[in-house]
């Protein structure tokens, strides 16, 4: 039987590869990984489907949440887009190092997301909790500003990483003819990362979507979340009905990725 090796990528300049003979050691950790993802993942799910296999239970719960539920598909596919674009203009600048305080920027967004939610909300409040700005502070847009500020270095990040598979002669190029930085931008750039940036829009929209920290503090009167919806329906509710909420949530975060899978097959099929 030929033997496993986990083998590492050279960092650029290096010319061999470092690899990590496993052996017989890697049933084990399959064994520990199995059991670990068993216990802590599947077995869960599980009692949360057992628990709301009824038909009754799931009526009751889009009768309850359904309004809270469309506005956080509302919110996440709205946050991710913000985020996305956010967050590939932010990555291209500290990709390129295109500005002195590019790693100011980059320690700012990740400050901003290991920061406790609960910071970060009482900090909108702070700042936007006044008669001058109340159309913002009234409105879903400080939802949407609270996840700019919690989850850009996730996009931020996926970015740099993304562009840094792409091969800087195309962007040098472009600029020798004299096409423009957003021209570039727009037109090479975005389209060889739009994988990229597609993996980016589907984690800030799963962030978005299940995010209470911020939202919970944030949101105006009557527009609560699907995840504040059903923490405040956990005081009083069966279980059957938390269940049935806990995987219509499960669902609707796995949707995106879904389609786009479904889209990406179709795309090489053709």
């Amino acid at each position: 039987m030929r033997e496993k090796t986990y083998q590492l990528r050279p960092a650029p300049g290096e010319e061999q590869t470092v690899s990590i003979k496993l052996g017989y050691s890697r049933w084990w950790s399959f064994a520990l990984v199995g059991l670990l993802c068993l216990i802590m993942i599947v077995v869960p799910l599980l009692v949360l489907v057992v628990q709301s296999a009824s038909v009754s239970a799931y009526v009751e719960a889009l009768a309850r949440a359904g309004d809270s539920l469309l506005r956080s598909l509302i919110y996440a596919v709205i946050g991710a887009s913000a985020l996305t674009i956010l967050g590939f203009f932010l990555g291209y600048l500290i990709h390129t190092r295109a500005f002195r305080f590019w790693r100011a920027v980059d320690s700012l967004t990740i400050f901003l997301f290991a920061l406790s939610s609960t910071v970060i909300g009482i900090g909108l409040i702070s700042l936007w909790n006044r008669p001058s700005t109340n159309f913002i502070y009234g409105t879903p847009a400080i939802i949407i500003l609270g996840y700019l500020a919690q989850y850009t270095a996730l996009t931020n990040r996926i970015t740099v990483s993304t562009l840094a598979q792409i091969p800087p002669s195309m962007d040098e190029a472009a600029q020798v003819v004299g096409a423009g930085w957003l021209r570039r931008l727009s037109l090479i750039v975005a389209p060889l990362a739009k994988r990229g940036l597609a993996a980016g829009w589907l984690v800030g929209y799963i962030f978005c979507l299940r995010d209470m920290g911020v939202t919970m503090l944030v949101y105006p009167p009557g527009r609560d979340t699907f995840p504040v919806r059903i923490f405040t329906l956990m005081a009083n509710g069966s279980a059957e009905l938390i269940a049935a909420l806990c995987v219509i949530m499960i669902v609707a975060t796995l949707l995106p990725l879904g389609i786009l899978s479904v889209v990406f097959k179709l795309r090489k099929s053709i």
